[in-house]
C-alpha cells in the first residue's frame, strides 16, 4: 500500500463529507450536546454561540463541522493543526496531548486529526487505537465515526491485516453511502485490490515487501518485520520452484 496523503493535505479540509437522512439525527445530537456543553462555560465567546445556533439551523452537517468550533473555544487547538500541517512531529505530539483532554469533544476531534498525521506518515500501528477510541469511546461527541471506519480500514490494510480491512471497508460502505464520494471510492479500490491478492502471488510477495519496506524506514526492525521477511523469502523460493517447473514441463529435456 502507498502513502496516501500528506499530513499537510490531510489537514487542509478537502474531504468533506455530509450525513446522510439516518444520520442527520445523530450529528444534531452531537452538535446539541457540544452546545450544551459550553452553555455554562463563563469564557465562550458570543461568535462561538451565535455559530453553534447557525449550525443547528442546518439541514445538513459536514463531518468536519466541530473542527471550526473547536479551534474557536480552543485556541491551542488551532495551533496544533497548524503545527501538524507544516511539522508532523510537532503535530503529533501537540495532538497527542489534546487527545487526552477531559473534554470529549477536543478529545474526539484531536484523535482523528492525530490519526491522520500518523496516517500521513505511514505510522498506521500508532494511528489504529486513536480511531478506534473516537468509534467506541466518543461515539456521542464525534461526526468522525464514518471516517474513522474508513481509515480504520485503510490502516488494516497497510498492516496486512486484509480480513479485518475487508470487513471494515465493507460496513464503510453500506453504512455511510453518503460519504466523501472521495473516500467511497477508495474504499471500494482497497476492497477489490485486497480481494485480487492471492496467498503467495506476486501481488501477495509485493504487499509484504511494501510492509517491510515502511517498516524499515521508521525504524522498526523488530520480530514482526523479521517475520515478514522470512515470509517474503520463503514465497519467493516457492515461485522460484514453479517457475521452473514450469519451464521444465514446456522445455523438456
Amino acid at each position: 500500500m502507498k502513502r496516501f496523503l500528506s499530513s499537510a493535505a490531510l489537514l487542509s479540509g478537502i474531504v468533506l463529507s455530509t450525513a446522510s437522512a439516518a444520520q442527520r439525527d445523530d450529528f444534531a445530537k452531537v452538535l446539541s450536546g457540544f452546545g450544551e456543553s459550553i452553555e455554562a462555560a463563563p469564557d465562550v465567546t458570543p461568535a462561538l454561540r451565535a455559530e453553534v445556533a447557525r449550525l443547528r439551523e442546518l439541514e445538513n452537517l459536514e463531518a468536519g463541522a466541530l473542527t471550526g468550533l473547536l479551534r474557536q473555544r480552543y485556541p491551542e487547538f488551532a495551533e496544533a493543526l497548524r503545527a501538524a500541517a507544516g511539522d508532523p512531529d510537532a503535530g503529533v505530539d501537540a495532538l497527542g496531548k489534546l487527545a487526552a483532554s477531559d473534554d470529549p469533544y477536543l478529545a474526539a476531534e484531536s484523535s482523528y486529526y492525530l490519526s491522520r498525521v500518523l496516517i500521513g506518515e505511514e505510522r498506521f500501528e500508532e494511528a489504529l487505537p486513536h480511531l478506534r477510541r473516537i468509534r467506541d469511546q466518543w461515539a456521542g461527541e464525534s461526526l468522525r465515526a464514518g471516517e474513522s471506519l474508513y481509515y480504520q480500514g485503510v490502516c488494516n490494510a497497510n498492516m496486512l491485516q486484509r480480513t479485518a480491512a475487508a470487513d471494515n471497508l465493507n460496513d464503510f460502505v453500506e453504512s455511510y453511502p453518503d460519504a466523501s464520494p472521495r473516500l467511497l471510492g477508495s474504499a471500494w479500490d482497497l476492497i477489490a485490490s485486497i480481494e485480487r491478492v492471492h496467498r503467495g502471488s506476486i501481488d501477495d510477495v509485493a504487499t509484504h515487501m511494501e510492509f517491510s519496506r515502511r517498516k524499515l524506514g521508521l525504524e522498526d526492525v523488530g520480530e514482526p518485520t523479521q517475520e515478514v521477511q522470512g515470509h517474503i523469502i520463503s514465497m519467493l523460493d516457492e515461485l522460484i520452484a514453479m517457475a521452473e517447473q514450469q519451464e521444465q514441463q514446456q522445455n523438456p529435456p
